[in-house]
This record gives structure tokens, C-alpha cells and sequence, in this order.
């Protein structure tokens, strides 16, 4: 475990590092975006790190990382959809789907407050109206910037994490569906741990599952942030930070490749 927590730390180095190189293909506000989300997933990492260092409880642990690899793994399959559309027009779709789910959002919150009444002197409702309207009408100056920027002339729904990941390959899908899912159901299913406490007395196996558990969740991030930066180092400049990559992979080889091996999927549709 602590080798592939020393692998972890010294890969948000390398995601800290990563600069988007600019050229007439890439417009800066999506290279901006990129190095936003990563800096994003290597401080995610780190805290999620820190608290597994603070926690004994190996349960805990698994909500922890059960947590913070469906995050990456929802973060990397955004970046990767935008960078795979053409000229980067989902940046576009996504932007626009944030506006939508603010106005949602704001509707629903709106249609709630004129069916109950809300105590008085309760500042909450009109901080959080407020806030939303003006997210809302900074993301209408954006996308209109947007539009001209990246040339739209029309816009698609942006797609939900199972979608972007069918469409991504082989690879993405397999593990959206024996990775991402699971952790989910987990996730949304608490009664599986429930069940698995009543169950810990009288199996005195299930602190090794849990470990095993845990360990899988951070080598799943190990994997997922691998098969990113391979897939666009040619972004990188100089592609120092694909070759630094694999360096650190050689370096912890002993704890990464079982788990390299069996993600490398060498399939083909039916």
C-alpha cells in the first residue's frame, strides 16, 4: 500500500506540472480548462491521501477511495470527451450544460418558494437565488464568447459519464462498467456496509478484503490517470510529463503491474 500511496503523490506532482501546449488547435480557454481539472484531481488525490494516513477505520478507507477514483474517473472522461470532439466543440456542450442545470436548479427552487412559506429573517433562499442568477448570466456572456471562439454553429447534449465512456473505446467502457459502476453502486448502496459490519465478527477474513479494496480503488486512479496521459501526451510540451510518467511506472513496476496488465484490454467488438 505504501508504494502505490508513494506512486499516487508523485503522479499529482507530474499532473501540477502538466502545461498545455498552445497552438492554432488548441484555443487557451480549453487548455485552460485541462489544467484546471488536473491540478483539481492531484488536489483531490492529496487530501483523500492525507486522510487515509489519519483514518484506521478500513472502511472508512474504502468510501474514501471509492470516492476519489469516481471522481477522477468522471473528471478524465469530461477532459477526454472534449479533447476527442471536433474543434473541442464540447467544451461548448459542457459549458452549456452547466447553464441548464443552474436554470433547472433555479426553477425548481423557485416553484418550491411559492408553495411553502419560509420563516422569516431566513436570508438562505434569496443568497442562493441571487448566486445562481449571476452564474447563470456570466456562463450567457461565455457561451456567446464560446461561439464565436470555437465557431458553433449548433450544439449537442453533452453526454452522461457511461455514454462519453462507450464512445471514448474499448477501454474506457470496460472500466465505466467493471470499475465505475460498481464503486457507484457502492456508493449509492450503503447497505452493503451495513451488512458487511454485522458480517466482521464472524469472518476474520474481511480486514484483508477491505485492504484488498482499498488497494484496488488507488491503483483503478493509477490506471485511469496512465491511460489519460497517454492518450494525450502529445499535448504536453516536449511530452515531458508522458516520459516522467513512465519513469514512475518502471520505478514502482512491482505494485503496478498486475494491475497494468489486466486493464490493458486487447479486445474488439463482436
Amino acid at each position: 500500500m505504501n508504494e502505490i500511496f508513494s506512486f499516487q503523490i508523485k503522479t499529482c506532482e507530474i499532473l501540477d506540472s502538466i502545461r498545455i501546449e498552445l497552438n492554432t488547435k488548441i484555443p487557451l480557454e480549453v487548455a485552460n480548462f485541462f489544467e484546471y481539472n488536473l491540478k483539481n484531481i492531484s488536489k483531490t488525490i492529496r487530501i483523500y491521501f492525507e486522510n487515509a494516513l489519519n483514518y484506521s477505520d478500513n472502511y472508512y478507507l474504502i468510501s474514501e477511495t471509492s470516492s476519489a477514483a469516481r471522481m477522477v474517473f468522471e473528471t478524465i472522461t469530461t477532459l477526454l470527451y472534449i479533447f476527442k470532439s471536433e474543434n473541442f466543440k464540447a467544451y461548448y456542450d459542457y459549458c452549456l450544460k452547466t447553464k441548464e442545470l443552474d436554470e433547472e436548479t433555479l426553477k425548481n427552487i423557485n416553484k418550491f418558494l411559492s408553495t411553502h412559506q419560509i420563516e422569516s429573517g431566513n436570508e438562505k433562499p434569496k443568497i442562493i437565488i441571487k448566486k445562481l442568477n449571476t452564474d447563470i448570466s456570466r456562463l450567457c456572456s461565455y457561451l456567446e464568447y464560446l461561439k464565436e471562439k470555437l465557431n458553433v454553429e449548433s450544439y449537442s447534449r453533452f453526454p452522461k459519464v457511461g455514454q462519453r465512456c462507450k464512445e471514448l473505446g474499448i477501454y474506457w467502457e470496460f472500466e465505466y462498467l467493471s470499475s465505475y459502476k460498481i464503486i457507484s453502486n457502492h456508493l449509492h448502496g450503503n447497505v452493503k456496509g451495513m451488512h458487511h459490519e454485522i458480517l466482521k465478527n464472524l469472518n476474520s477474513e474481511n480486514s484483508l478484503n477491505e485492504k484488498y479494496n482499498v488497494n484496488q480503488h488507488w491503483t483503478w486512479i493509477s490506471s485511469t490517470l496512465g491511460q489519460f496521459v497517454e492518450e494525450v501526451s502529445h499535448l504536453f510540451s516536449n511530452n515531458k510529463q508522458y516520459h516522467l510518467y513512465n519513469d514512475l511506472k518502471k520505478a514502482h513496476s512491482s505494485a503496478l503491474d498486475k494491475i497494468y496488465s489486466s486493464s490493458s484490454l486487447n479486445l474488439t467488438r463482436a
